[in-house]
């Protein structure tokens, strides 16, 4: 393990709906002060700005974690990572992964704090990978939050379009963005699909394993998060009785749901969601959307998407099971009220294909605490 030091210088239920959306927006919010210039060119470049999106500048002004301490940053890295030369004076470390075709470059740069936003960070970054501009959904699915031993971020995950028969795969980006008090941190990497697949849990645990001067010692000792309780409850949201085997609640849900699980398999990882979004749903889009995210293309109509009746809590959803070349899918959308919701089980194979029954014993097996729909 190499551990790196750069001077100064360079059957359960969901929780109250209010608080979970705020933690929701608060980690959003997070990005609301940042400049997104990863800087991979010693030229000097300029960009017009665009303003933010009324829902992204609506989670600007939601409480925010407190930025940790900018000292010096210190990192862990993975096995089989190699540090490199800076190709220019605004990178702060570089480092390579992988051999040949199946190498991945890994950039870390530093900024001072600034203007820009997550709209700003993201809608750029959509456009490396040749994606158009996002939407309130597409925010939920690109990033979520994650924490280091001390530093506190977000994870942005983007795949670029499915490309035409007989071109080269879609291109990916991994991006963590870390805010300190007196500089923001840029953990970024762009690689085809199925190549930054294979290192993605790497670059998680490295993003994770970064801190700050004088942080590593109250991380190391900080006692583990409580279990959550056998049963728990939300007015108005999804209440379960029990899990499936080898499903865990994940006591932090990920970002804008208000429920998340995990699910393990030996080394196969699956992460199911509950998201609940204001409004109807456009069903047919955002089946699209799912199906461009497992490499798939666009379907005609929600028959020719092969979806399936299911009923939710007593309201009427449709099912989506989406197989992809490097990761599967399933999905429901149903609309309870003047709220969608969205239950997604995201992971690799045979792992998200073995859990179909599961899920869909789970997704049925759900009920509402209260009358409102939302």
């Amino acid at each position: 393990m190499m551990i790196h030091d750069r001077p100064e210088g360079s059957g359960m239920a969901v929780n109250a709906m209010t608080r979970n959306k705020l933690a929701a927006t608060a980690w959003i919010g997070v990005l609301a002060i940042l400049v997104g210039c990863d800087n991979e060119s010693s030229q000097v470049r300029s960009y017009k700005i665009p303003k933010e999106k009324p829902e992204m500048a609506a989670a600007a002004t939601a409480s925010t974690p407190t930025p940790a301490d900018s000292g010096p940053l210190r990192w862990e890295l993975p096995e089989g990572w190699r540090q490199q030369p800076n190709p220019n004076s605004m990178r702060f470390a570089t480092f390579v992964a992988g051999e040949g075709a199946h190498q991945i470059e890994i950039a870390v740069s530093q900024l001072g704090a600034g203007g820009g936003g997550i709209a700003a960070n993201i809608e750029r970054w959509r456009g490396q990978v040749g994606l158009g501009a996002s939407s309130q959904a597409d925010i939920h699915d690109q990033i979520k939050p994650i924490e280091g031993r001390g530093a506190k971020g977000v994870l942005v995950d983007l795949l670029g379009p499915t490309p035409e028969a007989g071109e080269a795969q879609a291109t990916r980006m991994l991006a963590a963005i870390f805010p300190a008090t007196r500089t923001t941190w840029f953990i970024k990497t762009t690689a085809p699909n199925a190549v930054l697949e294979q290192h993605r849990e790497a670059f998680e645990a490295f993003c994770r394993s970064v801190h700050f001067a004088g942080q590593a010692q109250a991380a190391a000792t900080r006692p583990p998060p409580p279990e959550p309780p056998a049963t728990a409850g939300r007015s108005g949201g999804p209440v379960w009785q029990e899990l499936p085997a080898g499903w865990k609640h994940e006591e932090r849900p990920r970002t804008m749901s208000v429920a998340s699980f995990l699910i393990s398999e030996g080394e196969q990882q699956a992460v199911l969601t509950i998201t609940p979004l204001t409004g109807p749903p456009n069903t047919l889009n955002n089946v699209n959307r799912w199906r461009r995210q497992v490499g798939l293309g666009p379907a005609s109509s929600l028959d020719d998407a092969s979806a399936e009746p299911i009923e939710v809590g007593g309201e009427p959803g449709h099912f989506i099971d989406l197989a992809g070349s490097s990761n599967h899918m399933l999905g429901v959308i149903v609309q309870r009220g003047d709220t969608t919701w969205f239950y997604k089980l995201t992971g690799t194979d045979p792992l998200v294909a073995g859990q179909k029954a599961a899920f869909q014993a789970f997704v049925r097996a759900l009920r509402f605490d209260g009358d409102g729909g939302g």
